[in-house]
């Protein structure tokens, strides 16, 4: 009896553990954008069964446990730019079974979107406005749950570290 409980015990766990991995999603990104999302992740409010980490390539090289997140992660979001990024999804096989999005061009886009990556706008323009709510709304979209638009930032202004936002016009006063 004890070992029909060990088993039942023991599928319930692994069965649990891949269900919570089709919620994960795992962000490669380059270390200039880490500190921001690891802002938006630590507050983002999601689901209790979904996962999300963000990971440099430095990280993942020198922690196995992270690399085995990605590995079960069913989303993966990928800043192309660096093609070491691209490369180490490539090099891990990291395409099959899983969504895998770029966030940025690359210099072989078609080349990356032969090979199974996803240039999806949507999730590209919250990238490109990178703000901690636009990131927390790029994850949702990514994992299938209600997003708001993207927030879209100007494309010229000054930026002032006490102000509430850029200063987009030359209509403004201190």
């Amino acid at each position: 009896m004890k070992t029909v409980s060990l088993l039942v015990g023991f599928f319930l766990l692994a069965g649990g553990q891949a269900w919570a991995a089709e919620n994960s999603l795992s962000l490669l990104l380059l270390d200039g954008d880490s500190y921001l999302v690891h802002q938006a992740i630590g507050g983002l409010e999601l689901p209790p069964d979904f996962a999300v980490r963000a990971f440099t390539l430095k990280e993942v090289n020198e922690n196995p446990d992270m690399a085995a997140f990605i590995k079960d992660s069913r989303t993966l979001l990928v800043d192309v730019m660096d093609d070491k990024l691209s490369q180490y999804v490539l090099d891990q096989e990291l395409l099959e079974g899983r969504r895998v999005f770029a966030l940025r061009g690359s210099k072989d886009d078609q080349g990356l979107a032969a090979k199974g990556f996803v240039f999806d706008e949507g999730l590209a323009e919250y990238f490109q406005n990178l703000s901690v709510g636009n990131i927390q709304n790029m994850i949702r979209s990514a994992l299938k749950l209600p997003a708001e638009p993207v927030a879209k930032k100007p494309d010229d202004g000054l930026y002032h570290p006490e102000a509430p936002g850029l200063f987009s016009d030359a209509d403004w006063s201190i």
